[in-house]
C-alpha cells in the first residue's frame, strides 16, 4: 500500500526538524539555478546505484584516507578514455554541492565545490561509487573502500577489513563486511547511525542521520533517527535510497514507496508506475522507469525537479538541490543548483 504520509510522534517530530535546521543552517547556500548542462560521451552504460552499494564478493580488503581541498572543482582520478575519445559513464552519485560519475573502465571523475576535497577523487579503477549526502564520497574496488573529502568525525577513516559494499552518508559511512555481509559503520553517531545491527543484508544505504539495508528476504533493516523510517509499508524490497530524514524505496512489484519525515511536500508520494531506479536527495527524489525516462519529485525550488525532456538515460542521482542523470550514450546530464558548479558536469 502507497503510504502518502507518515505518522511521527511528536517528540520524533521535534527531533527531525531540529536535525533538519541544523543541517540546512551547515550547508552550502547559492542563488545560480543551472539549466540542464552535459558532459558529452560516447557508448552505452548500465544502470547506476540507487541509494547504496550492493554486496559481492571480490578483489581484497584495505583503507582509505582522508583529503582537503579549497573551493570548486572538476577533479579525476584516472583517464578519460582510450585513444583520447571522451570518459563514457556507467553510473553517477551526488552529495550535497558536488557530484562523482563512474566510467566503463571504472576511473572516477568529481565536479562542484571542494572545500574538503569531496571533488577530488582518487585514481584507479573502482566497481562502486557512493557520494554523501554531506561532504564525503567512497568508492569500492573488489573488497576495497576508499574514502575522501571531509573528515571532521571520521567518516573517511575506512575501517582495515574487507567490504562487500559500501555507503557514504552525511557524517557517517556505512559498509558490509565481506565475510559475513554484517553492516559496519563509522563517522558520527549524532543519532545512533553507526550504531549497526547484528544481521546480515544484502545490500547497505546511509542517509542524514540513519542508516539501511535489505534482508535476503527484502525486509528493511533500519537504525538511526526513528522519525526518518518510522511508519514503513508493510512491503517487500528490491533497493532502498535515504534521503534528508525520510526513506524510498523499490518495492517488489516495481513501485516506489517512500516513508519517513515529510520534509518537503509531497516527497512521500512518489509518481505511480514502475520503476527500475531510486535515489533520494536533500528533499527530492528521481526515478528512473524502464522506457528511459527519469521522474522526479519533492522539493523543486531549484529546479532539481526539472527533469529535460526528450532525453533517455541509463542512471540516476539525485544531490542537495541539484540532480543528474547518465544519459544513453554515456555522457552526464544535470539540472538544479549550479551555485557551486554541481550542475556542470565535466566536458571531455
Amino acid at each position: 500500500m502507497l503510504r502518502s504520509h507518515a505518522l511521527v510522534p511528536t517528540s520524533g517530530c521535534l527531533r527531525a526538524l531540529a536535525l533538519a535546521t541544523l543541517w540546512l543552517a551547515a550547508a552550502a547556500c547559492g542563488s545560480e539555478v543551472a539549466p540542464a548542462t552535459t558532459a558529452t560521451g560516447s557508448g552505452g552504460g548500465a544502470t547506476g546505484s540507487g541509494g547504496g552499494d550492493v554486496a559481492t564478493t571480490s578483489g581484497t580488503g584495505g583503507a582509505g584516507g582522508a583529503t582537503a581541498g579549497s573551493t570548486t572543482s572538476v577533479g579525476s582520478g584516472g583517464t578519460t578514455g582510450s585513444g583520447g575519445s571522451p570518459p563514457t559513464y556507467v553510473d553517477v552519485s551526488l552529495g550535497e554541492d558536488f557530484g562523482c560519475a563512474r566510467t566503463t573502465g571504472g576511473a572516477l571523475t568529481c565536479w562542484g565545490a571542494d572545500f574538503y576535497g569531496q571533488a577530488s577523487p582518487p585514481s584507479g579503477a573502482f566497481d562502486a561509487l557512493s557520494a554523501g549526502s554531506g561532504f564525503h564520497g567512497c568508492a569500492r574496488a573488489g573488497t576495497t573502500v576508499t574514502c575522501w573529502g571531509q573528515n571532521a568525525d571520521g567518516q573517511t577513516d575506512v575501517p582495515e577489513l574487507a567490504f562487500s559494499a559500501v555507503a557514504a552518508g552525511n557524517l557517517h559511512t556505512c559498509a558490509l563486511r565481506a565475510t559475513d555481509s554484517k553492516p559496519a559503520c563509522w563517522g558520527k553517531n549524532q543519532s545512533g547511525e553507526i550504531l549497526a545491527p547484528d544481521v546480515a543484508l544484502e545490500s547497505i544505504a546511509a542517509g542524514l542521520v540513519h542508516s539501511c539495508g535489505l534482508t535476503s528476504l527484502g525486509e528493511p533493516v533500519c537504525w538511526g533517527e526513528e522519525g526518518s523510517f518510522s511508519d514503513p509499508p508493510d512491503d517487500v524490497f528490491e533497493s532502498l535510497a535515504l534521503g534528508n530524514l525520510f526513506t524510498c524505496g523499490i518495492a517488489q512489484d516495481g513501485t516506489a514507496r517512500c516513508w519517513g519525515f515529510p520534509i518537503a511536500d509531497g516527497i512521500l508520494t512518489p509518481p505511480e508506475g514502475t520503476v527500475s531506479q531510486l535515489d533520494a536527495g536533500d528533499g527530492h527524489a528521481c526515478a528512473l522507469r524502464p522506457d528511459g525516462t527519469i521522474t522526479c519529485w519533492g522539493d523543486g525550488e531549484r529546479g532539481q525537479l526539472d527533469v529535460p525532456e526528450g532525453v533517455l538515460f541509463v542512471a540516476v542521482s539525485a544531490g542537495g538541490a541539484h540532480s543528474c542523470g547518465v544519459v544513453t550514450d554515456g555522457s552526464l546530464l544535470c539540472w538544479g543548483e549550479n551555485a557551486l558548479g554541481q550542475s556542470t558536469p565535466p566536458s571531455p
